[in-house]
């Protein structure tokens, strides 16, 4: 086991967000399967649902940066934003 893991009190082993993220290129799986289904949309003339496909890859794109960057935004903006509040009460900077 490496020193930088650590673990619950369950056995479960937890990493950083930057050990789970820096290995991923999401990004680049992700503008690949956004070019073939805009292909397939276009093939198919629905049109309208490229542009919701557009404002969902947005949004979802947006929701994965903010995850990565969670500890420049604010306690109360997460709180907000979270659907698991119980994960983040008592947690601080040295639990990530």
């Amino acid at each position: 086991m490496e020193k930088d893991n650590k673990q619950l009190k369950g056995g479960e082993l937890i990493m950083s967000s930057e050990e789970i993220f820096e290995k991923v290129k999401s990004e680049k799986e992700g503008i690949h399967l956004i070019c073939t289904l805009v292909k397939k949309l276009l093939k198919e003339r629905k049109y309208l649902q490229i542009i919701q496909l557009f404002v969902e890859s947005g949004c979802k794109y947006l929701g994965y940066q903010m995850g990565k960057h969670y500890r420049q935004l604010p306690e109360s903006f997460i709180m907000k934003l979270t659907m698991n509040h119980n994960y983040w009460r008592g947690r601080n900077d040295e639990d990530a």
